[in-house]
């Protein structure tokens, strides 16, 4: 890389290598266009001298934070040798602590909680929706999913959800009605029991 310190010819090199990179990236447009979900006006360069511009900017961004990394901050703040110490009456403090020691005690959150429904979710979109090796992915771990759900060791309460969602959905993969016939299978087992 260019040495940051001034050698403008070396850094005018390197923006020009950066837009031939991106006009080489707007060529591939179209086997892009292939293998995303992203709508396709969203990939469009719409006007190059405004990408340009961009390009510059963003350039000059990286160039200054480059710049501060070699030569070290520019700017630096004066150490404060004391710690300011505002005066709180102690009254106030001690009326803060009781206010605090009245209240009733909660528990932590529980982070977890909704994340196998969630994760669930995830699956089925990626099956449905992703590309084809976030499916094949997802078809793996939704079938050691399903395992899990047989054997009860994960307990799933969106499954009336997803079966009804499963059941609306045009052109599932193969994996989805297995997912079906798994949820099938565990509220007959629920209402047996």
């Amino acid at each position: 890389m260019a040495d940051l310190r001034g050698d403008r010819a070396a850094i005018d090199r390197h923006v020009h290598a950066l837009r031939q990179r991106l006009a080489d990236e707007s060529r591939r447009h179209a086997d892009l266009a292939r293998t995303t979900t992203v709508p396709l006006e969203a990939l469009d360069i719409g006007d190059p001298i405004l990408e340009a511009a961009l390009t510059d900017s963003a350039m000059q961004i990286f160039l200054r934070h480059m710049i501060s990394l070699v030569d070290g901050p520019r700017d630096t703040p004066e150490a404060v040798d004391q710690p300011r110490q505002d005066a709180i009456p102690r009254e106030r403090v001690l009326e803060v602590r009781d206010r605090l020691a009245a209240m009733e005690p909660c528990s932590a959150p529980d982070l977890a909680l909704g994340f196998e429904d969630e994760r669930l979710w995830i699956l089925i979109d990626l099956l449905h929706s992703g590309d084809m090796l976030s499916q094949h992915r997802a078809t793996v771990e939704l079938r050691s999913y399903m395992n899990r759900i047989r054997a009860r060791e994960v307990e799933v309460g969106c499954l009336p959800q997803v079966v009804e969602a499963l059941r609306g959905m045009d052109k599932r993969p193969l994996v989805l009605d297995l997912l079906l016939e798994c949820a099938r299978q565990c509220s007959e087992a629920h209402s047996d029991a």
